[in-house]
């Protein structure tokens, strides 16, 4: 399974969304128009994607402290959860961004 081609990878980050702009000023300037269009249109389904999966792992990360779990296990699963809070407040403030631009 080839990492940049991998549909999951796809689904999760916006892997090749973008396109590198080439030839003139106007088909650059095409290009980088097209590519914020693409951008707005899809990175409001990145958010919803890590804001759900924020959530499932902060209800794991819940239920294992609750329950008295390992911390070798619920740390792991706190860090996850942190890291998908971050990726959902990143990629809502780019969806902010490419709004008010």
């Amino acid at each position: 399974m080839s990492l940049p081609n991998s549909l999951l990878l796809r689904y999760l980050w916006p892997v090749g969304i973008a396109r590198e702009p080439h030839g003139d000023v106007f088909l650059q300037h095409a290009m980088f128009v097209s590519n914020i269009e693409a951008l707005r249109r899809w990175l409001p389904h990145y958010v919803k994607v890590h804001a759900v999966l924020a959530g499932v792992s902060l209800g794991l990360s819940a239920l294992l402290c609750a329950c008295g779990a390992s911390s070798w296990i619920a740390l792991p699963v706190a860090v996850v959860a942190a890291l998908e809070i971050c990726s959902t407040i990143v990629f809502s403030a780019a969806v902010i961004a490419l709004r008010i631009a």
